[in-house]
């Protein structure tokens, strides 16, 4: 055999080595991961409610999920469990007597009225002098993310759904009790001896929250991606910035008989202060939250047309 024969034997010979690298290099491999995730961060609300000043606190997330890679471009879908908090402060005060919707009825048909320590009856009149709200909200969300990854940095943007569990909104505050008297003229107010003064109230409500819709987007750095390896098997670990914003009102409109307050009906020196989201909401009123924070997601996968025993930085996806 000549030469020019045993150049071109080895050259074709070669050749499906040489093709199969470059299908690596240019990354048209489909990849493949399962990831988990935990995120930290601060949990608020957008609102356009009036009387009412909103703060936000600690929230966070875990979740777990797939995630799919080819040509720098990425995918994932999964599910997580999130926690909310936030808390409103009503600003200002409010009242509520027998002329409001939601008043409660006694055993007989009547409106409640009440009866002072001389056995006199009266119609009692509430206002609600403070109040704040922490509300202790949780879901289990679905999260879609589409995005673009280039040696070790990503960023992707989607949206999620998510439905409530196990929420709950605590209450405190305080409401003066006042009374008017069928046969007198006026209100009597701040008489201790009628009852007539200011109880302090504290309490926890389970809260049913509408199903939740939120545009996500997430960008950060794979830490692991400069670390050299022959493992065929792709860990990935990512640290980034996460957030969320919730594009569709997430708290149900009031109805018409919803009241500020529960009564007792055998003792209205006794009320409750129900959480004023919930029994003020109008048709045009807004409440969704909103989420930024610190994300962590540890992935591990790879492709099955990538083998062990070749040097690389990172996951063979980067093409490294």
């Amino acid at each position: 055999m000549n030469m020019n024969k045993t150049f071109w034997v080895l050259l074709l010979a070669s050749l499906p080595l040489w093709v199969s690298a470059q299908y690596r290099r240019i990354k048209v491999d489909n990849y493949h991961f399962g990831w988990i995730s935990v995120s930290g961060g601060y949990s608020g609300l957008s609102e356009n409610i009036d009387k009412v000043s909103t703060s936000g606190d600690f929230g966070g997330l875990i979740g777990a999920g797939y995630e799919f890679r080819r040509n720098s471009f990425w995918t994932s879908l999964g599910v997580q469990v999130q926690m909310h908090r936030s808390s409103t402060t009503l600003m200002g005060e409010y009242t509520f007597n027998k002329e409001h919707a939601g008043w409660p009825v006694n055993g007989q048909g009547e409106k409640a009225v009440g009866m002072d320590q001389q056995g006199r009856q009266f119609d009692p009149f509430y206002t609600v002098k403070t109040q704040k709200d922490r509300q202790n909200w949780n879901t289990v969300d679905i999260p879609l993310l589409l995005g673009y990854y280039y040696s070790g940095f990503y960023v992707g943007a989607g949206a999620k759904v998510g439905f409530s569990f196990n929420s709950r909104s605590k209450t405190s505050g305080t409401y003066n009790l006042a009374g008017d008297y069928p046969t007198a003229v006026g209100t009597f107010r701040m008489m201790n001896d009628h009852g007539f003064k200011d109880y302090t109230y504290s309490g926890d409500q389970a809260i049913k929250l509408k199903t939740q819709c939120a545009i996500i987007g997430e960008l950060g750095y794979d830490v692991l991606s400069t670390i050299r390896t022959q493992d065929h098997i792709c860990h990935v670990l990512k640290i980034g910035f996460y957030f969320e914003y919730g594009v569709l009102n997430t708290v149900a409109q009031a109805p018409k008989d919803a009241a500020p307050l529960t009564i007792n009906t055998n003792d209205v020196t006794q009320a409750v202060i129900n959480p004023y989201f919930y029994s003020t909401m109008g048709s045009k009123d807004r409440v969704a939250p909103y989420y930024v924070g610190l994300k962590v997601t540890y992935m591990i996968g790879g492709s099955r047309t990538t083998h062990s025993g070749t040097w690389h930085t990172g996951c063979q996806c980067y093409g490294n």
